[in-house]
């Protein structure tokens, strides 16, 4: 691949060349904070700007085509000292294709004599969506006649709550664990890019460049495309790099992601004749993605606590959790999913390697010590889930469908560091209901499988942990929480 030049060049260039001259324009790209530009120009790309020597250290060129004469240029990092701490900068994009070398300037002109005029009174000869879910308030899954089961697990989680969680927090460290593969630049397919601002120091995030070898060579031996999977993660490409969680901790970014969840609530979670008890297995899926937006509203309270202090962590407290039926049960639901999960991997977890880590094992072995995974009360929710989603009358090839858009929704998140999170987060959650559920009601033949701790990749069970993680924090956070607004 071809380095390219630095931002100011790249910056300088784009504003001492007319744009009705060139042909040169700017195009706002998706995201406040990670901008694109798109220069479409005769102009042959001056290549000599492209050498190693003029990059910055953080700053990288992804793709060059040298066949096709296209030239792609991401910048993924800001630059302070030439537009300032809260100046947001886009990857751009410049084209300078065959047909635009081939092309002279008096094309360009030419094309400004066409009449693009439109008459505006015209009639309607098309129909609109009504986008309703734009503008409805959030639904909320709210089941209290299953309590009763539920909070004698509750009671057992926060018993062991602080035993277990040391134990996920410091697995997490381990390189198994922490690092991801991701593709930031994908672009968002179901609803419009919007601006929404955050702020840049607190949204953009930087790869990890030292992985271990052997852990890039298994994640791209894993890769595997099947059409009625639980999720698709990033394929390996030259736009997939890895992220550090550790070095990039779930944090309040002030980034708002009330649109992308009102569209997960309405458009992915379902809807219709949810009090049939048929469709209880539909109901057990909505408490599991009400339960991964109650922990993450969890963990950003817990940074507004420690940056704001309790009064305001109390405010959002009672905004996001308290008063929204359903948030905090559904928490707990999720988490005990999670621990079932982990229970089904444990044939798998007591005897991996790690990939050489010498202290991984020992960690883990503390960890599924816990006398707490295989408790009845826990198991009731993986024992739930199996009934209602094997039942005669359940599809849950369309819970599979919804994971795989639960996670490709993420991509519309504007903020880097939210997205990769969220991506994990996601991911996670569809490998606990696969290591649960297995792949049942695919249609075909010989297509059905059943529960294996062996089908997940490297990501998936470092996902499943992860999310374990930020749901045992989350629990705690809102347990203090709760006892300061008893207070």
């Amino acid at each position: 691949m071809l380095a390219c030049a630095p931002l100011a060049a790249a910056m300088a260039l784009a504003r001492s060349v007319p744009a009705a001259a060139n042909g040169v324009r700017c195009i706002a790209g998706p995201s406040t904070c990670s901008r694109s530009a798109r220069w479409d120009t005769p102009a042959k790309l001056d290549r000599s700007l492209c050498n190693e020597g003029h990059l910055g250290a953080k700053q990288r060129t992804d793709a060059v085509s040298a066949d096709s004469g296209i030239a792609i240029i991401y910048l993924r990092s800001y630059s302070h000292h030439l537009l300032g701490a809260h100046q947001p900068v886009r990857p751009c994009v410049r084209h300078a294709s065959a047909h635009h070398l081939r092309m002279s300037a008096s094309s360009n002109s030419a094309e400004t004599d066409t009449d693009f005029t439109l008459d505006d009174d015209f009639p309607i000869d098309y129909r609109t969506p009504e986008h309703l879910w734009e503008r409805q308030p959030t639904p909320v899954f709210d089941y209290p006649e299953e309590g009763v089961w539920l909070a004698e697990a509750i009671a057992l989680v926060q018993k062991n709550n602080k035993q277990i969680l040391p134990l996920l927090a410091e697995i997490r460290t381990r390189p198994f664990f922490r690092y991801y593969p991701v593709d930031l630049l994908a672009s968002c397919g179901y609803t419009p890019s919007r601006e929404s601002p955050c702020e840049l120091d607190a949204c953009e995030i930087e790869p990890h460049e030292s992985i271990p070898p052997r852990m890039v060579e298994r994640d791209e031996d894993e890769y595997e495309f099947e059409l009625d999977s639980w999720a698709r993660w990033d394929m390996p490409s030259d736009f997939t790099e890895y992220y550090d969680l550790v070095a990039n901790p779930e944090s309040h970014t002030a980034y708002n992601g009330t649109l992308v969840w009102r569209f997960i609530h309405n458009k992915i979670c379902f809807q219709k004749r949810l009090d049939q008890k048929v469709n209880f297995w539909k109901r057990d899926f909505n408490r599991g993605v009400s339960g991964i937006h109650a922990s993450v509203s969890a963990n950003i309270i817990a940074d507004i606590r420690n940056e704001e202090g309790d009064d305001a962590a109390l405010v959002e407290y009672r905004r996001r959790l308290k008063d929204m039926p359903g948030a905090i049960q559904n928490l707990y639901f999720t988490y005990l999913l999670t621990l079932c999960a982990i229970e089904a991997l444990k044939p798998r977890l007591e005897v991996c390697s790690f990939l050489g880590d010498k202290r991984a094992p020992d960690i883990m072995n503390k960890l599924l010590e816990v006398d707490i995974y295989n408790h009845p009360s826990i198991q009731r929710a993986a024992s739930e889930l199996r009934e209602h989603a094997n039942s005669s009358n359940a599809a849950a090839w369309k819970m599979r469908l919804r994971t795989r858009d639960l996670l490709g929704v993420m991509n519309c998140v504007q903020c880097n560091l939210c997205r990769l999170h969220g991506k994990v987060l996601c991911l996670g959650f569809a490998a606990i209901l696969q290591v649960l559920l297995g792949n049942k009601g695919r249609g075909e033949e010989d297509c059905d499988e059943n529960p294996d701790p062996y089908s997940l990749t490297r990501v998936e069970v470092g996902a499943v942990l992860t999310v374990a993680g930020k749901l045992a924090s989350a629990i705690e956070q809102v347990e203090q929480l709760r006892a300061l607004d008893e207070a």
